[in-house]
């Protein structure tokens, strides 16, 4: 067998798995399942333990853009509403993002052709995020929050807005990039890696406080840039 045909040939089942996992994704036996297995886990919820990743930036060059795939940053309060009508409804998550794009974030979104499949959220100075406070150097950044149409996953959006995101940052003159994903997130972890970002810690993230945000306990490394939510950023 040929080179030709041996990679023609994982090409054509690399596909068929793609296409495996995207009727899984989008069957209703599969929604209806995650969001049973949702409210039976609310309750455990309060304790999140997070993975710590941190980016380089000043030698990154990217990654392969996905198929077909239109990414651009959302320029108006608009198109950042746009992209809060993806995923689950959420009646709140109109407002989160406009409060985001007002206060030091920028969001980037995919489409195919004029179907918008995914959203990505970057944090370009410190502020607040899921109630930590991201307290972030002049030249950091902080990602957060990506979103993928469960019909379109599969197809590397994530990884082509995330690349987009960084870019971007870079040409701003930001030189370092940090992150966090739950280490109960599977999926999350092994794509944060095999993206080429680098473990710089665990943290404990404890929800309950009735003010200052999320307790955090640094587990392993450093937790950075996450910290208690400050009085002031509250309003206390």
């Amino acid at each position: 067998m040929t080179t030709s045909v041996r990679s023609s040939r994982r090409t054509e089942i690399s596909g068929a798995f793609r296409r495996f996992q995207q009727s899984i994704w989008s069957s209703l036996f599969y929604r209806q399942s995650r969001d049973i297995a949702a409210a039976l886990t609310r309750p455990f919820r309060r304790l999140d333990v997070c993975t710590m990743f941190r980016r380089d930036l000043t030698g990154y060059t990217g990654a392969p853009d996905a198929l077909e795939v239109e990414i651009k940053r959302c320029l108006s309060v608009d198109e950042v509403e746009q992209a809060a009508c993806l995923g689950r409804p959420d009646p709140y998550r109109r407002e989160l993002f406009r409060w985001r794009f007002q206060n030091g974030c920028a969001c980037f979104v995919a489409r195919v052709g004029s179907t918008l499949v995914g959203y990505d959220w970057i944090r370009l100075r410190a502020g607040i995020d899921d109630g930590d406070w991201i307290d972030l150097a002049a030249h950091e950044v902080y990602t957060l929050d990506a979103y993928v149409a469960e019909d379109w996953r599969g197809h590397r959006i994530h990884r082509s807005m995330g690349a987009q995101m960084l870019l971007f940052a870079k040409a701003q003159g930001y030189t370092s990039a940090y992150s966090k994903a739950s280490v109960f997130n599977y999926t999350s972890q092994k794509a944060t890696r095999r993206n080429g970002w680098a473990v710089s810690g665990y943290a404990l993230r404890v929800r309950g406080a009735k003010r200052g945000g999320w307790p955090i306990f640094r587990l392993y490394g450093s937790s950075y840039p996450l910290t208690r939510l400050r009085r002031k950023a509250v309003g206390a």
